[in-house]
């Protein structure tokens, strides 16, 4: 499953529709975004899975921010802090990833810039 276009987002939430039903398919969305790649990323075979784990996170935990009030009395906020926090752990296992990629194109010769925020 690969994220919707703008056309596709355009057909899933219709200008009547309720607003705790557009959450709930734009959450349906990236929690099946999160799903999809954690097999991938256990298996460490690429880094694209855990790229797109923590970007499939952070933008359920963006739904539940712009809907919050639709979500008021749910579990949307505990499972927002949830995800912050898995995403904060995977962190430093994507920036390695970036570094890996890097280093892997320095010796292979091909020109490359340092990771975005390094001091390098």
């Amino acid at each position: 499953m690969t994220p919707p276009d703008a056309d596709e987002l355009t057909s899933l939430l219709e200008p009547d529709l309720h607003p705790v039903e557009a959450a709930r398919r734009l959450l349906t969305i990236q929690f099946k975004l999160i799903r999809r790649n954690v097999p991938g990323t256990l298996r460490s075979t690429s880094t694209k899975p855990l790229h797109d784990l923590r970007v499939a996170m952070r933008r359920f935990r963006t739904v539940i921010r712009l809907f919050r009030r639709q979500l008021a009395g749910t579990s949307a906020s505990e499972i927002s802090g949830e995800l912050q926090q898995i995403t904060r752990t995977l962190g430093p296992a994507r920036d390695l990833d970036v570094w890996i990629e890097y280093l892997e194109n320095l010796l292979s010769g091909a020109r490359s810039d340092p990771p975005p925020g390094s001091r390098y």
